[in-house]
């Protein structure tokens, strides 16, 4: 499984509890500096981590 699937499970799953947190929908997310934050840091580790896969 590629880190990249992992991350992308991750963000989806943390956006909606951001967006909860925040009251937001996914439309206006990035309105909130926090959840830009987050998006950006999971955008460096996907550019870093993305194509490499877990050990067996």
């Amino acid at each position: 499984m590629a880190i990249a699937d992992v991350l992308s499970i991750y963000l989806d799953a943390q956006l909606d509890k951001l967006g909860g947190r925040f009251n937001v929908d996914s439309e206006r997310e990035d309105t909130i500096p926090d959840i830009r934050k987050f998006k950006k840091r999971i955008e460096r580790l996907n550019e870093w981590w993305g194509q490499k896969c877990w050990a067996r």
